[in-house]
């Protein structure tokens, strides 16, 4: 749900927007969170066909396949005694893959070479520095707004505010009077008397499966599932809603959103799916089945019908401002529709914690109301350390910038920025593991500027009351890197070297006579090939030595141009050189 592999990405684990939703950029910047990440996104998921493919032939190619190959088989109970040696392995049959790829995609083993040899040696990668923004630069902020002019201003909008402790400074939300009271009155529509209901998903202690969460859901009546907490895990949309239409017979169509966020209909009987807007339930939802992801229980407009009651789940560390967005998929939620909260045993449990209730006390809409505020503040107080880093580094980041304006131009000024923006990303194990250390300043007298002190004092007021010990995110296991390869090409023309060719003094005698007679007469004017060749850079490096052949060269073969005595072994002339 919030970590997996991206299909289109490299093979390394990456933050999961929403449940089926992986991130298109971010990726985590914590080397160990990746690795274990990663890990664990094979393990339950395993290879797919073409990544088992590719690492079975790494295995049959490697200098011990045997010893490999049973590694893989060991400790597979389901595969089939013919499949079990190597030397029968044929990746060309697809038989064979398929029966294969069926039994070991799960298997530790085989999971574990992949990774070793294709994921992490080629995708786990860090750079020795790396330059860092954060939320703090999103706002135009200039040297003119810090001197006190002023300047363009950044707008948006949020419709709730229970993030605004961590706004950057250089922004300001607006709360006009009139909209005050809307974050407690969406809270009292989940206090009215048929927003109460509570049911606990589990059955003999275990948590339901998707399918007897269904039947339980047809039991009551309810034919919209807003899944906020991502309960739907083994299922994709399309799946869920063909089994939801088995156990509510009645229904005639199921609407849900595809891969593409559009919304589609699934006809009871038929195996095509039709866009929600070529279909009459576009404007009429009556006996109809309706499920919303995690991904769409925001920024989606469905008319419901008026009576209309709605099954929310919920996780651990889900908000209030994620739930009630939910919610309020339901518009007449204040007025003639309901909902009802299923939660999970371990939510069941964080619950009865936090309301600190008695065995057997029931639970309804107003303890989940409590614990999701307190799950709310836990949340921000996670993400205060990193708030308070961001901030500092970009009070520093922009005060060397003001500092050194003409660091574009000027060599001196660009150094010195630099020096300050610029972040070590490659670390030690004792940098990640050892004391915890300061590396950005907390005093406001560091800086240079009027309002970035005045953002120092700020945050260093905020700093004591969370208790933050460090001003650097060692905890922020996500970060978008952009990596930008570029191939830079420098061309350096190599002149070829000259050599003088020695003279050519003609046939030495005892090779002049071996011509005629046949027959080698002394030791001098030749020499055995093997001795020419151990004196090569070849025969230096494998210590080539004379045989018992009968293989000579000539004295002349071996020196047709003029090398130093101290020079290197040079053996090309021997190739690019006519000795006769």
């Amino acid at each position: 749900m919030q970590y997996g592999l991206h299909p289109n990405r490299d093979p390394v684990a990456v933050p999961f927007e929403a449940k089926g939703v992986p991130s298109e950029q971010a990726e985590f910047g914590h080397p160990d969170v990746a690795i274990l990440f990663t890990c664990l996104a094979f393990y339950y998921s395993g290879l797919n066909p073409s990544q088992f493919r590719e690492g079975l032939e790494h295995v049959l190619k490697s200098d011990d396949p045997a010893a490999e190959y049973d590694r893989w088989t060991c400790d597979s109970d389901t595969l089939p005694e013919a499949l079990r040696h190597w030397n029968i392995i044929n990746v060309d049959d697809q038989g064979q893959m398929d029966t294969l790829w069926q039994n070991l995609r799960l298997n530790r083993n085989v999971l574990d070479h992949y990774m070793n040899s294709f994921v992490f040696p080629v995708h786990a990668k860090q750079f020795s520095i790396k330059l860092q923004a954060s939320g703090w630069d999103l706002p135009l902020f200039s040297r003119s707004q810090a001197g006190g002019n002023p300047s363009a201003r950044t707008t948006g909008f949020s419709g709730t505010n229970d993030n605004k402790i961590l706004l950057p400074l250089t922004i300001k939300q607006i709360e006009p009077s009139s909209l005050l009271q809307t974050n407690a009155e969406v809270l009292t529509y989940l206090l009215q008397p048929r927003n109460r209901r509570y049911n606990l998903a589990s059955w003999g202690g275990k948590r339901l499966t998707e399918r007897q969460l269904l039947e339980r859901i047809a039991t009551m009546k309810i034919r919209i599932l807003i899944d906020a907490g991502a309960y739907i895990l083994e299922m994709d949309n399309q799946s869920l809603v063909t089994e939801w239409m088995r156990i509510d017979t009645k229904a005639k169509a199921a609407v849900f959103f595809g891969a593409d966020n559009r919304a589609l209909v699934q006809y009871r009987g038929k195996k095509e799916t039709v866009p929600l807007l070529a279909t009459p339930l576009v404007e009429d939802f009556e006996e109809c089945l309706v499920y919303l992801d995690e991904a769409h229980t925001r920024g989606v407009d469905l008319n419901l019908p008026q009576e209309a009651r709605g099954a929310l789940t919920l996780a651990l560390g889900q908000t209030k401002d994620h739930t009630v967005q939910a919610a309020m998929r339901l518009r007449q939620l204040g007025t003639s529709q309901s909902v009802v909260f299923f939660a999970p045993p371990e939510v069941n449990q964080s619950i009865i914690d936090v309301c600190k209730l008695r065995r057997g006390e029931a639970i309804d809409s107003s303890h989940v109301i409590t614990w999701l505020l307190e799950q709310t503040c836990r949340a921000n107080e996670q993400l205060q350390s990193l708030y308070l880093a961001q901030g500092s580094d970009f009070c520093r980041r922009m005060n060397a910038q003001w500092e050194n304006p003409k660091f574009l131009t000027d060599e001196a000024h660009r150094e010195s920025f630099l020096k300050v923006i610029q972040h070590p990303e490659r670390q030690t194990l004792e940098q990640l593991y050892g004391g915890i250390t300061e590396c950005q300043p907390k005093s406001p007298s560091k800086m240079s500027f009027a309002n970035l002190k005045g953002f120092m004092e700020e945050l260093n007021r905020t700093r004591p009351a969370t208790g933050s010990g460090h001003s650097f995110p060692l905890e922020e296991v996500e970060q978008e890197r952009e990596v930008e390869f570029q191939v830079e090409e420098v061309r350096q023309v190599q002149k070829p070297q000259q050599y003088k060719a020695l003279t050519f003094p003609g046939l030495h005698p005892a090779v002049y006579y071996f011509a005629r007679t046949g027959e080698l007469n002394g030791e001098n004017g030749y020499e055995h090939a093997f001795g020419a060749l151990a004196r090569t850079s070849i025969g230096q490096k494998y210590n080539v030595c004379c045989t018992a052949s009968r293989l000579f060269v000539s004295n002349e073969f071996t020196r047709t141009i003029d090398i130093r005595s101290d020079q290197s072994p040079d053996d090309n002339f021997l190739v690019s050189s006519t000795p006769f």
